[in-house]
């Protein structure tokens, strides 16, 4: 079966207009999941008869269907003096954020990070001084040039009250602790280059206490470093409460 399979491919191929060398080219320029992609690229610059022509408009339709179906890019408020800036995005995806300066001075890169599997990120903020009316904009992508969304800093609201985390120790299950009811908790893991990982968000329930359940795929060990913010509904952060893993 599947050496007819490759068949068709050469005949469809030779159809086209497209040399067994071409394909090849693109197959190893290109990585697994990029082929059908660069294919339609390929097919795309072939205008000569009508059936090339219909080929590659259907190439640039599933072209076009691929990219729709990448998340877009967003930020969650920022406000002035946060110490961290967080958003969604493409599971897996690389985030770059940087911060708009005055006409003619290259954008300050704040920092990057990787959206996980929730299509969740955050980016370290807490060496910048950022300010109401600041612009902030990242993109989506590694090595994608170009702005993916925006987003302005907005005047800093009443100080969110930090949560109190119960000790933590290692294969735990669950995090616990208090907090005030109708906020939410939003806890992370330190990782070894520095960068913040998102291991769940819970609320508070009415009595003021709080359970945020372990990804089954992250198995807490002794001396890891999480972070657990406190979080109004409108995304205003607490400071953050720093836990060591114990044994």
């Amino acid at each position: 079966m599947r050496k007819s399979r490759i068949g068709a491919l050469t005949v469809g191929i030779a159809l086209l207009g497209l040399s067994i060398g071409q394909v090849q080219a693109s197959i190893r320029a290109a990585p697994k999941n990029g082929l059908r992609t660069e294919v339609a690229h390929q097919v795309s610059k072939i205008r000569s008869t009508g059936v090339q022509t219909g080929f590659a408009q259907n190439g640039s339709t599933l072209n076009a269907a691929i990219q729709d179906e990448v998340a877009d890019l967003t930020f969650n408020v920022v406000r002035e003096g946060d110490s961290v800036i967080t958003g969604t995005g493409e599971p897996g995806a690389e985030i770059n954020v940087f911060k708009d300066t005055p006409t003619g001075e290259p954008p300050l890169l704040i920092g990057n990070a990787t959206v996980d599997f929730r299509g969740g990120w955050l980016v370290d903020a807490s060496q910048q001084d950022l300010h109401a009316g600041d612009v902030l904009f990242a993109y989506q992508g590694e090595g994608a040039q170009v702005k993916g969304t925006q987003t302005t800093v907005e005047a800093k609201q009443a100080e969110v009250p930090r949560p109190t985390v119960n000790p933590v120790k290692a294969g735990a299950q669950n995090i616990t602790g208090q907090g005030e009811p109708g906020k939410i908790i939003k806890i992370y893991l330190k990782e070894a280059d520095g960068s913040n990982r998102p291991l769940g968000a819970e609320p508070v329930d009415q009595f003021g206490n709080w359970v945020v359940l372990v990804p089954i795929n992250v198995e807490l060990e002794a001396n890891d470093v999480l972070e657990v913010y406190q979080s109004t509904l409108d995304d205003v952060l607490s400071e953050p409460v720093q836990v060591t893993v114990t044994e």
